[in-house]
């Protein structure tokens, strides 16, 4: 059982385990026959044309995980793409929208059911066309050799990034002072995108309020033992603070902890997936509040 969860650790983008791809393509195999199902017993004209050209998508969504002698990895650029942007719509609608199809759009109001259905299948058919071009395209192309640099080992991390932290604190007050308060400051998410501050002064602050999460993701990414010292995290907590502060946005804050997540994945060549499952329930709970 436990050589289904090894890992190749030749593979500088992360492997994946078998079990890994076993259950990548479980869950394809499962999601399309739910679709299938769904969309037979239903009366819905043309749902049988959307999820046929679905399943037709499922099944360039498998292939970078059958492929004989492709050795699958997280960060690999096409299984990367796959997860992220094939996964992520399955599970955002795509399948849904397979099952049950499209009864209406405001953006066509002249167009029948069944010719809404069949404009589906047309955009799932040309996904899953795209995706074969992509791996066919990958398959030709010349191999490249690439160089290879040593991060930099670097000295004086804590106080270097402590000084970029209060940067992104001096861009903060710099809204707090032309917004007028902090009040007004975190009010920016509400607002439309020409009425907030940075459509009348200019971004720059707002950059510069989040300069202090790259300086931690610099620091990780020279020193993987940062993680293991409590300087890292208070900065790491006071440029998430500061750069949320500053923009209002969630996304804010996701994305370096996301951004930092990838690089800890890189140098350990492992899935943490107790830190996952807990980030994904903490970003539902925030997404629903």
């Amino acid at each position: 059982m436990s050589s289904l969860f090894n890992r190749d650790p030749q593979s500088p983008f992360v492997a994946l385990a078998p079990g890994e791809r076993i259950l990548a393509l479980g869950f394809l195999i499962v999601t399309a026959f739910l679709a299938s199902f769904v969309a037979l017993t239903s009366e819905t004209p043309g749902s049988v044309v959307a999820v046929t050209a679905f399943v037709a998508y499922l099944a360039a969504l498998s292939l970078p995980f059958v492929i004989r002698d492709f050795k699958p990895s997280v960060f690999h650029p096409l299984v990367f793409y796959v997860l992220w942007m094939g996964f992520r719509g399955v599970l955002e609608g795509d399948a849904v929208l397979a099952a049950t199809g499209l009864e209406f759009h405001r953006a066509l109001p002249g167009l029948t059911v069944r010719e809404l259905n069949h404009l589906v299948a047309l955009s799932f058919a040309l996904e899953a066309i795209a995706l074969v071009a992509l791996y066919v395209g990958y398959a030709f192309a010349p191999w490249l050799r690439i160089p290879q640099w040593r991060a930099p080992e670097p000295t004086g991390a804590v106080w270097r990034c402590a000084l970029w932290v209060g940067v992104a604190a001096i861009g903060l007050l710099m809204l707090i002072r032309i917004g007028g308060g902090i009040d007004q400051v975190l009010m920016q998410r509400g607002l439309a995108s020409d009425q907030r501050i940075s459509a009348q002064v200019g971004g720059q602050w707002n950059f510069l309020a989040g300069i202090g999460v790259v300086a931690t993701l610099v620091w990780l990414a020279c020193q993987p033992a940062a993680v293991k010292k409590p300087a890292f995290w208070i900065l790491l907590l006071a440029a998430l603070s500061i750069r949320f502060a500053a923009t209002g946005s969630r996304g804010g804050i996701v994305t370096p902890m996301l951004m930092i997540g990838t690089v800890w994945v890189l140098q350990h060549r492992r899935i943490p997936y107790r830190a996952v499952f807990a980030g994904v329930f903490v970003l539902s709970c925030l997404s629903v509040s």
